[in-house]
C-alpha cells in the first residue's frame, strides 16, 4: 500500500517499468523454488518499485519539513518516522520473498534520484515564477 500511495504522489510509478524491462531478473521465488512468496508479486524484480516510491516520497516530504520547520525537534522526529516507514518497506519486500536485497537497494537509489530531479523541476518552475511576477505578471504592465 505505501509504495502505491508513493507512486500516485510522485509520479515516480514510470519509471519502474522501464528499470525492470532492463535489467530482466526474477523475482526471489522465481529463481529459488523452495522460496514461497508470502505476497502476490507479478513482473520482473529489478528494481523494487514499492522501495523507489517509497524513498521519493520520504525524502520529498522531508525536504518541505526541512524547509518549513525550523524546530530541531520537528526535524528530528520527521527524519525518525520517515527512515522507519522506509525501512519497513524495504525490510518487508525481502522478508516476503518477492524482491533481493540488491533490489529494494536500487529501488532507494532510484527514489532518491527522482525525488532530487522533482526538487529541481521545482525550483526552476519557482524561478519562472518570481521572474514572471516581477515584470508584471498577469494583469500588470506587461501582461
Amino acid at each position: 500500500m505505501g509504495g502505491d500511495i508513493g507512486k500516485r504522489g510522485t509520479g515516480n510509478g514510470h519509471f519502474e517499468p522501464a528499470g525492470q524491462s532492463v535489467v530482466v531478473r526474477p523475482r526471489p521465488f522465481v529463481a529459488d523454488p523452495q522460496l514461497h512468496a508470502l505476497a502476490h508479486a507479478s513482473g520482473w524484480s529489478f528494481p523494487s518499485g514499492h522501495a523507489s516510491a517509497s524513498a521519493a516520497l520520504v525524502i520529498i516530504m522531508l525536504m518541505y519539513i526541512w524547509r518549513w520547520h525550523r524546530r530541531p525537534a520537528t526535524r528530528t522526529l520527521a527524519a525518525i518516522i520517515g527512515v522507519l516507514y522506509l525501512a519497513t518497506i524495504v525490510w518487508t519486500r525481502v522478508y516476503l520473498h518477492v524482491h533481493f536485497a540488491s533490489d529494494v537497494l536500487a529501488g532507494v537509489l532510484e527514489g532518491v534520484a527522482v525525488a532530487i530531479i522533482a526538487r529541481e523541476i521545482m525550483r526552476g518552475l519557482q524561478q519562472r515564477y518570481r521572474r514572471h511576477l516581477m515584470h508584471g505578471g498577469v494583469g500588470g504592465p506587461a501582461g
